[in-house]
């Protein structure tokens, strides 16, 4: 479903070129679970936007089932994640002058029906159905964590992209999200891609990558 074929991505800091990745490959099924681990600055938000078409390679492709992600149209590229990827960021991204129910749908790119119904399940799979008339900023970090959750899958994906989600959140919280998280992809099929710095959080995945800290002093690149 997800593949990486020898790619490799640097930045520039300060004149001096800083390898990311050099010829990595890697390949993800569908259901496949990955978790991408690493100390700060080790370049793990890095991947994750390359395997999600965020970034592009400095060489070598993604490709998502048989499609190049680095070499597709912008304006394809932007309408193929929308409705094959959902994305959790550490941040949430929530719009506080919005109620929970349209941070939710707006990201809905399917039938107006059909997305409402989803909303319905998630809402009741997650446990935030009487939340959907709140605002973000009366929201608890765990709340906040599950309305990012069901805005992810609003539209189905294949794949989520979870980039330090769960950093703020409790050990018991941890738990209890990635298992609901978890029980989810099972039964669709789909697949979560984490980034974390945190070991208990690392813990719940059999498929994992570390990468070592490319901090120096000459400069920093992403995490």
């Amino acid at each position: 479903m997800l593949r990486m074929e020898k790619v490799s991505f640097s930045y520039k800091v300060k004149k001096l070129k800083k390898n990311i990745l050099e010829d990595f490959s890697i390949s993800l099924q569908s259901g496949e679970n990955l978790c991408i681990c690493g100390d700060s600055k080790s370049g793990k938000s890095t991947l994750l936007y390359l395997m999600s078409g965020l970034k592009k390679p400095d060489a070598g492709s993604v490709f998502f089932n048989s499609m190049a992600l680095n070499r597709m149209e912008k304006k394809k590229l932007e309408e193929l994640r929308q409705k094959e990827f959902g994305f959790i960021f550490q941040k949430h991204f929530l719009i506080n002058y919005l109620s929970i129910r349209e941070n939710i749908m707006i990201a809905a790119v399917k039938r107006e029906n059909e997305s409402k119904r989803r909303l319905e399940l998630f809402c009741e799979m997650l446990g935030i159905t009487e939340l959907m008339d709140t605002f973000p900023y009366q929201l608890s970090p765990v709340q906040k964590y599950r309305v990012s959750i069901a805005r992810a899958l609003i539209n189905s994906p294949k794949i989520i992209f979870a980039d330090e989600p769960m950093a703020n959140l409790d050990c018991t919280n941890q738990r209890l999200l990635v298992n609901l998280l978890f029980d989810y992809c099972e039964r669709s099929g789909c697949s979560v891609i984490m980034t974390t710095m945190d070991s208990h959080t690392e813990s719940f995945f059999d498929n994992k990558i570390h990468l070592k800290s490319l901090l120096t002093s000459a400069g920093t690149c992403d995490d």
